[in-house]
């Protein structure tokens, strides 16, 4: 499936969703394809970031924007949201198990990604890495009903 197009609409989506059209969405994505075991885990991690950006960082900011980059060089496919948001002002280590980052975890894990969070005093940003699956992504396999199974 071309990733750069899911990314842009689940996005934007999102966005819409909660209501911030005032929200200005950048999106500097490369053509990439992934298959359906690695777009869904992935997506969902987008997914996360951008809902909890929305809940959390732009409370009082007059001028929202949310950026992503979408790049594959070789097989290594990096994902990164970039918001101007206010920042996470403490130890990521002492968010509680049902955070965020459980949740980012798992699915990264399900990727063998590495993920990264940093933040300045003019932007949080959110980086995502794997390596892409170049194998079909599911196996078809048939089976045999009724008495000569």
């Amino acid at each position: 499936m071309e990733f750069a197009d899911s990314i842009s609409q689940l996005i934007t989506n999102i966005v819409n969703t909660f209501g911030f059209a005032t929200i200005h969405l950048d999106f500097d994505c490369e053509p990439v394809q992934l298959n359906i075991n690695q777009a869904i885990p992935c997506s969902l991690i987008i997914n996360e970031i951008i809902t909890n950006i929305l809940k959390h960082a732009f409370l009082g900011k007059p001028s929202e924007a949310i950026s992503t980059a979408l790049t594959q060089k070789n097989n290594k496919v990096r994902v990164t949201i970039r918001d101007n948001g206010t920042a996470y002002d403490g130890d990521l280590n002492d968010l509680t198990s049902d955070s965020i980052l459980e949740i980012i975890g798992v699915l990264a894990d399900q990727l063998n990604a590495e993920y990264y969070y940093s933040t300045t005093d003019k932007h949080n940003s959110f980086t995502l890495e794997f390596v892409k699956k170049t194998s079909p992504a599911t196996e078809i396999y048939l089976y045999k009903t009724g008495d000569d199974a």
